[in-house]
């Protein structure tokens, strides 16, 4: 019974006025606002990746494609937990063919790593190359001790480690490996000036060569800049699967 002295059964409201669960506490129909659209191009979550498979298909709803994995069976993949199975890339000394990851052509204005560099090789390394839609847009780490090699696309770039803005800069220093080296699981996030097009190399050079010997969680791609609060919000969402506190 109602306030009004009326019987009414759940799908009628307050007043005694049938309506359905579109409707308002009234019973009128109203509208609903639209949330904000989701800023993910694409996102390549290793959770979602199977052993030796050449392929991680793309968890946004978007329609771009699987990335390519590059060297699948010589990679190394933990699904020992399986909330957080990752990827090691395989990448020895040398400039030889190695494994990384090659995302087909897409716009991007931002990029977001979870990495967990456990031994730091000292060798030049790739961690990013997106050349030629990002001018000379390269990113070469632990450049025989030498520090970064890193092209005019990249350096214009905000880098965010684990929420944190300056921690690692686009300069010759501090090295991403260096920082990166021996730290557990960081949320790595590269904010560009400008958006780009163009085929997106993870881990590896361009030509599928001198990757960077690193565990992989999931890689996202945003089709605009994250703000400082956004990358906390998106933090604090993942982080306890890398055995990461909220911040």
């Amino acid at each position: 019974m109602n306030a009004f002295g009326q019987f009414f059964d759940t799908a009628v409201n307050s007043f005694g006025v049938d309506f359905n669960p579109s409707n308002n506490a009234f019973g009128i129909s109203g509208f609903n606002p639209t949330p904000p659209s989701d800023p993910r191009v694409a996102t390549y979550d290793f959770n979602f990746y199977t052993a030796n498979e050449g392929m991680i298909d793309n968890q946004a709803p978007t329609g771009i494609q699987p990335a390519v994995i590059l060297e699948p069976a010589l990679n190394t993949f933990d699904d020992t937990d399986p909330n957080n199975k990752f990827l090691t890339i395989y990448a020895p000394f040398g400039v030889t063919d190695t494994g990384g990851i090659a995302a087909p052509s897409m716009t991007a204005k931002c990029v977001e790593l979870w990495l967990d560099y456990r031994t730091g090789e000292p060798y030049a390394q790739y961690f990013l190359d997106f050349r030629s839609g990002l001018s000379d847009g390269f990113w070469i780490t632990a450049d025989g001790g030498f520090g970064e090699i890193i092209g005019t696309g990249q350096q214009g770039a905000s880098v965010y480690a684990n929420t944190m803005f300056g921690g690692i800069t686009t300069a010759d220093q501090p090295g991403m490996a260096t920082f990166l080296a021996g730290k557990g699981w960081y949320q790595i996030v590269v904010n560009y000036p400008t958006a780009f097009t163009d085929d997106l190399n993870f881990l590896v050079r361009f030509d599928g060569t001198q990757g960077m010997p690193v565990s992989v969680g999931e890689i996202s791609v945003y089709n605009r800049n994250l703000t400082q609060e956004e990358i906390t919000l998106i933090f604090n969402s993942k982080c306890s699967r890398y055995g990461l506190s909220p911040v």
